[in-house]
């Protein structure tokens, strides 16, 4: 511009902050002059305001230096006519001295280009030929920051500048020796003729390299002419942190491939390109599963990129793996910051002028645009339904919705982007609610598709959201033993009142096949007073051969355990939070406590453990609807005689002897008959849930915690976990990934876990209609199931 500055007529309140004195008068500016603090900033936010969404699309700006990169003379002429139409109606003026038209080099920012290619400008070059010798460290410190600015193209620059460096520590005496000078020369002589730079073309076949080790991380661009030759376009690198020093070989392997596209963000993001390593499991990225919370944090940045990874011998990579070990810039910077800052940068990404300028980048919204522009006439029959609901405008492209309304078509590359903005940012919405909120502008295919993938994948809503609908996995019955007290259920009732007899729960030890009961009040859960009436229980029926329990402390200890190994009693442990798995005895304990509830006399409840051989009597003698009988009958063969008015709600049944083994058949296949009606009903109201493998990654349902926080702001789930074993009856294992901490593992049933969606993968754009682009969903009713089923267990 000509005297750019100088166009800028100041407000009546600015004018008085530029005021002077003069021996003769007191003056101030009418305009903007060079030396305001705040005259760049403004004058580069007006240059944008005029420029609008010509800006980086037909014409780089940078203060009042104009470019306009163009293909051939006819886009130029074209191109420039836009930009003297905005100038002209700004009211801006050019100085046609300083302007510069059709040429194929100049020097721009300190470089200069030349046919596609980048280096040092001539202005720089000569003024570090001229360069004198450093005399102190500040001079140093200047001298390194100018050659510093041209390091991209010195390869090891770190190494060749070292001795240099060296004299700007602290506590470093400052002595020019023979090494400085030799280090003082190379640096100007390698910048007077650098090798030479590619300039980046979004089209060509693009390479990103990268290496890492204990002393940095570095990553490369290359990319490939048409004659089939490889070259350099940009190198990056930095040294790792202390703490980062101590990563494992694979870890900083990844974090070089993190930080190298994060910090060659501007080039990659929105186009296809290979990733290159010498890193073997890096070549299975995508595939990975087994994933720590701070790399999966590195893996929602990577899901932005459109890549595939390639592996190659370490010895092929000697360009970048030297970087690596001999790295440029600080270490400040971690990939943890990254993650945080790019939350703003999501917030600006929804604005025209950027829509319309990554629209024109993206290659296959350029060629639908392309399509487009041509004559309906003249377009093929493939063409046609490509773009159908399509349409551009003032060079957008927009989708037609059936209102009228005008949607943005949003590139690949910035997809991701809206899905954060409107869900991870704006409550973490469901599916319809965000595909609602971003068709309010946007428009991409297979949106809702995408959409819900991205919600599958947002850690957030897997820790807060109950699923809704129904629930997975169908029911496992445990089949009756053949004979009586071949299986055993065990389980504790409680905590009661402490009684008299210092007693506050109950231990309940159920028959499988009979439903006969033993109940032993006990003053705690340990495992001595489980052993206790276990053994007790034993000597009255003999050893079983399975015993199902839950995953309480007393259950799992070390001489629970022994019990079970030295007497040959296999020990059955439920899943986690699902007492459904040992459905004999809970069913016993929802009848039991109603029971002991009607025999307690004393206000206090202390008497409660009183009359617990009463109650147990009662429950045993009652008539079961899994097996048509009393437990007592099945087990001895005859129901025994009691008072009248005692419980007339049993069944009264003669009092002829029959054969145990008799009954105990009839009972066995009535409990089968009646568990096939079970999981008939129990079926209906639940789904096959999808199978999970080792390494998928889930969270777990887990109970509140009475910590002061009200339980309905808890977070529901906990994780995120590893399935590290695949068991029987929809059942895994399960392992918190705590890095170095302590390890939790359990065993979870398929309801009480929630698998995370993975790494996002791109809904096919082969159709721009949103026809197949349904959610499959589930019924919400889940009717209430009768309470005269039968016993059943998963």
């Amino acid at each position: 511009c000509a005297n750019g500055y100088l166009q800028l007529p100041l407000s009546e309140e600015s004018k008085a902050k530029t005021a002077f004195i003069t021996p003769d008068e007191t003056g101030q500016f009418e305009r903007m002059v060079f030396g305001l603090r705040n005259g760049p900033a403004v004058f580069q936010r007006l240059m944008n305001k005029v420029l609008g969404t010509l800006r980086n699309s037909v014409a780089l700006c940078y203060m009042d230096d104009l470019l306009i990169p163009a293909k051939d003379w006819e886009d130029l002429l074209v191109q420039l006519k836009q930009l003297l139409d905005a100038l002209r109606a700004a009211g801006l003026t050019l100085k046609l001295s300083k302007c510069v038209f059709g040429s194929d080099e100049l020097d721009y920012l300190g470089f200069k280009i030349v046919k596609g290619y980048l280096k040092p400008g001539e202005v720089k070059q000569q003024a570090i030929l001229e360069a004198s010798q450093p005399t102190d460290v500040h001079g140093v410190k200047r001298f390194l920051g100018l050659t510093g600015f041209f390091r991209r193209f010195i390869p090891h620059y770190a190494l060749k500048s070292e001795p240099l460096t060296r004299l700007t520590k602290k506590e470093t005496n400052f002595t020019w020796g023979i090494e400085q000078q030799e280090a003082f020369d190379q640096l100007r002589r390698e910048l007077t003729e650098p090798p030479i730079l590619k300039l980046f073309d979004p089209s060509a076949p693009t390479e990103l390299h990268t290496d890492a080790s204990m002393h940095g991380l570095a990553g490369m661009i290359l990319q490939q002419d048409e004659s089939g030759r490889w070259h350099l376009v940009f190198c990056v690198s930095k040294r790792t942190t202390d703490a980062e020093k101590n990563y494992h070989a694979g870890k900083l392997e990844l974090m070089a491939v993190v930080w190298s596209m994060e910090r060659l963000r501007p080039f990659l993001l929105g186009i296809p390109f290979t990733l290159v390593t010498d890193c073997q499991s890096i070549v299975y990225l995508n595939a990975h599963k087994t994933l720590k919370p701070q790399i999966a944090r590195w893996f929602d940045l990577l899901q932005e990129y459109d890549f595939e990874v390639k592996h190659r011998a370490g010895e092929k990579m000697a360009h970048v793996d030297y970087l690596s070990r001999e790295p440029v810039g600080a270490s400040e910077d971690t990939l943890d910051e990254v993650v945080e800052t790019r939350v703003e940068v999501c917030l600006t990404l929804g604005l025209e002028d950027q829509v319309v300028v990554i629209q024109r980048s993206d290659a296959d919204l350029a060629n639908l645009a392309q399509i487009l522009e041509k004559p309906m006439k003249k377009r093929t029959k493939e063409e046609s339904i490509k773009v159908k609901n399509l349409r551009l405008k003032d060079g957008k492209l927009f989708y037609v919705e059936e209102d009228g309304r005008l949607l943005f078509v949003m590139p690949k590359s910035m997809r991701k982007t809206l899905c954060v903005k409107f869900h991870d940012l704006q409550g973490h919405f469901s599916t319809d609610r965000t595909v609602s909120k971003i068709k309010e502008l946007y428009w991409f295919p297979r949106m809702k598709r995408y959409v819900h993938q991205h919600i599958r994948m947002c850690f957030e809503c897997l820790f807060t959201k109950a699923p809704g609908g129904k629930k997975p996995g169908l029911l496992h019955s445990i089949p009756p033993g053949k004979r009586p007290f071949q299986v055993v259920h065990v389980d504790h009732v409680g905590p009661f009142v402490r009684s008299s007899k210092k007693n506050q729960w109950i231990l309940v030890l159920v028959d499988n096949l009979t439903k006969f009961v033993r109940l032993y009040p006990v003053r705690d859960t340990s495992a001595r007073n489980v052993l206790r009436c276990v053994q007790s229980f034993v000597t009255e029926f003999g050893l079983p051969e399975r015993i199902i329990s839950d995953r309480g402390s007393c259950f799992t200890s070390h001489s629970f355990e022994a019990f079970c190994r030295e007497n040959g009693v296999a020990h059955t442990l439920n899943s986690s939070h699902h007492p459904r798995a040992n459905g004999q005895v809970e069913r016993v304990n929802r009848t039991l406590v109603p029971c002991i509830m009607a025999t307690i006399e004393d206000p206090t409840h202390k008497d409660w453990d009183q009359n617990i051989k009463e109650v147990e009597s009662y429950l045993n003698i009652a008539y079961n609807a899994s097996t048509g009988t009393s437990p007592f009958r099945l087990l001895h063969g005859y129901q025994p005689r009691m008072q009248d008015g005692v419980l007339r709600w049993l069944n009264t049944e003669n009092d002829e002897w029959v054969c145990p083994e008799q009954l105990q058949e009839t009972a066995q296949n009535d409990i089968m008959t009646q568990q096939g009606k079970s999981k008939q009903y129990f079926d209906r109201h639940h789904f096959a849930a999808e199978g999970l493998s080792v390494g998928d990654v889930v969270v777990m349902r887990c109970i509140p915690e009475h910590t002061g926080v009200p339980t309905k702001t808890q977070k529901k789930f906990r994780g995120p976990l590893t399935v590290t074993e695949v068991l029987p009856a929809d059942t895994y294992r399960v392992t918190e990934m705590n890095g170095k901490k302590r390890v939790y593992s359990t065993t979870a049933h398929i309801s009480q876990l929630n698998r995370w969606g993975g790494r996002c993968q791109e809904p096919s754009d082969q159709s721009s209609t949103d026809e197949e682009d349904s959610v499959p969903r589930r019924s919400t009713r889940v009717p209430k199931r009768p309470s005269n089923l039968g016993d059943y267990a998963t």
